[in-house]
């Protein structure tokens, strides 16, 4: 494998495929993995702009298929038949038609390169068959995207093949086109003595295995434990690369009665795109409420919180709604769905309106009889239909060393009322100060917050400005 400036390129070498060395060197081990989840090409993991190789922007997005176009002529049967094999094993892979069996004006295309034919172009680095790739960024989905006119090179001039020979050869590079990364043990030039490319003889069969180790110069077919075709690991491994999963994870923030900011944890890389739609519980069932969206923005990257915006129409009546979801691809369309947890959208808005202290009577050191503060608190409910209402007192600062503080809430019995719309009421509470040395003169600051909240939370951010009322009451101490 190597990277080329501005381009990033997939080879796979031809040689002597068994190593033994006197100090039993071990060489870097095979990926078997999909290129894109590959550190060497993504370093921080696919989370932002990865490169996204093998997602195909005329498969996923156009749903449209790459016309096969060779330098063995414009007969689609000139190809070598080994080729056309592995482009037909290709193609039953995924749904739809990937590689359309014709060339053709217009498209998207996959050239067949031939080194005797363009010997110019060729890349010396490519080995016996080779894909370059060229990126183009996509702003929306943040993300690099291959450009479609991929290119599969053949070194015809070097090498002849048997049919078994170019079915692998071709089956090998194809599976770099899907998205696959390498499965033979690489070289390891670094080591002592440098190791060679290895056929990988663990784990399952593979296509993207090594080659077998020429006769003379002719390539017969694949190392002992690689496949002239997509096996069954190369298969999963590619569906589940290209079905585009519905986000699990959701994270709901109401910012108005109206107004839900919904993030989604994104776990792939080949969607399209998102499709949603709303659902409001009627009591018994959750009702579609005729409204749904598709958001593409920064779907590119994978294991991210990406957002949209659920804005409710303002004909629909309060209550609880949620979110669902489906991944969109051009090749599998939706791909199940998820909803989100409810929030209950309505124009929750409970108000602090003031808090009142009277007294307390200087403290004296050491008298028996507590000092009493009385705390009078204002609230509303601004929302537009009845609301019941939390509330709650809070003494920020402790009382000095040697003073005791003990509040309670006298009016109402608990901390929570029913209001009508625009219907105010008043808490009281009693807080009750003892003070012994070491406290002293000449006294203490005792601020005073009261707050209201909606039961469960809910309330949209822009109504959460008028939720506390505060005083700063001074205690003297004698």
């Amino acid at each position: 494998m190597a990277l080329k400036p501005g381009l990033v390129a997939v080879a796979l070498a031809v040689g002597v495929l068994l190593f033994v060395s006197a100090n039993e060197n071990v060489a870097q081990a095979a990926h078997y993995e999909l290129v894109v989840s590959n550190p060497e090409f993504n370093p921080a993991g696919g989370t932002s702009s990865p490169s996204l190789w093998g997602v195909r922007p005329s498969w996923v997005m156009d749903g449209q298929s790459l016309k096969v176009c060779s330098e063995w002529g414009s007969n689609y049967l000139e190809i070598p038949l080994g080729i056309r094999q592995a482009i037909a094993d290709w193609e039953q892979v995924l749904p739809g038609t990937q590689l359309s069996q014709s060339c053709g004006a217009s498209g998207e295309k996959l050239w067949l390169m031939r080194r005797s034919v363009s010997p110019g172009l060729f890349p010396l680095w490519c080995g016996a068959g080779c894909v370059p790739y060229e990126y183009s960024y996509d702003s929306l989905r943040e993300a690099y995207y291959p450009n479609d006119l991929p290119v599969i090179w053949f070194d015809d001039v070097d090498w002849t093949y048997t049919d078994n020979g170019w079915q692998a050869l071709a089956g090998h590079e194809l599976g770099h086109i899907f998205g696959l990364d390498e499965y033979y043990i690489e070289a390891d030039p670094e080591a002592d003595p440098p190791s060679e490319i290895e056929c990988n003889p663990d784990g399952s069969s593979s296509v993207m295995n090594a080659l077998a180790p020429p006769s003379g110069n002719q390539i017969t077919g694949p190392c002992a434990n690689g496949s002239v075709s997509p096996t069954q690991g190369d298969i999963d491994l590619v569906e589940s690369f290209y079905y585009a999963d519905p986000p699990d994870e959701f994270d709901l923030t109401l910012l108005s009665s109206d107004t839900l900011d919904v993030d989604f944890l994104d776990r792939e890389w080949a969607e399209s795109g998102y499709r949603f739609y709303a659902e409001v519980w009627n009591g018994g069932s959750w009702v579609y409420t005729g409204e749904n969206w598709l958001t593409s923005a920064g779907v590119g990257n994978k294991n991210y919180w990406n957002e949209t915006t659920y804005n409710k129409d303002g004909s629909l009546p309060p209550g609880n709604y949620h979110i669902c979801v489906t991944g969109l691809t051009e090749i599998y369309g939706p791909t199940g769905w998820e909803c989100s947890p409810s929030v209950h959208m309505a124009d929750h808005d409970p108000a602090a309106e003031s808090v009142n202290t009277l007294g307390p009577a200087a403290i004296n050191l050491s008298a028996t009889d507590p000092r009493t503060m009385w705390l009078i608190a204002e609230f509303s409910n601004q929302g537009d239909h009845v609301e019941n209402i939390e509330f709650s007192l809070n003494l920020y600062v402790p009382p000095p060393s040697g003073c005791s503080r003990t509040p309670h809430l006298i009016l109402p019995g608990i901390e929570s009322r029913l209001l009508l719309p625009g219907e105010t009421k008043w808490a009281v509470y009693r807080v009750l100060y003892e003070c012994h040395a070491p406290a002293g003169p000449p006294g203490v600051y005792q601020p005073v917050t009261f707050s209201v909240s909606h039961p469960g939370g809910g309330e949209p951010l822009d109504a959460q400005d008028n939720n506390s009322a505060s005083s700063n009451k001074f205690l003297i101490i004698q």
